[in-house]
């Protein structure tokens, strides 16, 4: 990837002194932000689009790690609750007062604790989560 050459945007030498200069000023790093979150936007759809490309390539080569010259990947594969119906899980997280499993999604750490002690939660079904984990080359794996 090629380094960025161009000036990302206005750089701040002093502050504007007029609400106009302001508003121009907020207007042009505005832009700058959008475009640039644009670029981020691309790259991350990149990244998605290769990381499941890797995981295909690592499971046809019947591997869970590879190293390059400046990068490494290691599959990493964890137990997450999936809801299947909400209303109950409401009600057996209401009966048994077990709030603890709310976040915006249930929580995984108090969902796997239940799961380990045998207690089912009712409308909840487990899948197992594919993911990528990248490092550096030559960093610790800690897997």
């Amino acid at each position: 990837m090629a380094a960025r050459t161009e000036p990302l945007g206005p750089r701040l030498k002093k502050l504007p002194k007029t609400p106009g200069e302001c508003a121009d000023l907020l207007w042009q790093l505005r832009e700058v932000k959008r475009r640039m979150e644009s670029e981020v936007a691309a790259v991350a759809k990149q990244l998605h689009e290769l990381e499941a490309h890797a995981l295909e390539v690592l499971h046809g080569a019947k591997t869970k790690t590879a190293k390059g010259e400046v990068g490494q990947v290691s599959v990493r594969v964890s137990l997450v609750p999936s809801v299947k119906d909400w209303d109950a899980v409401y009600a057996w997280v209401v009966k048994k007062k077990a709030l603890d499993l709310f976040e915006r999604r249930l929580s995984v750490s108090a969902w796997r604790e239940r799961l380990e002690a045998r207690v089912i939660v009712p409308g909840v079904e487990s899948f197992q989560r594919v993911s990528l984990h990248v490092t550096k080359a030559g960093a610790r794996e800690d897997a």
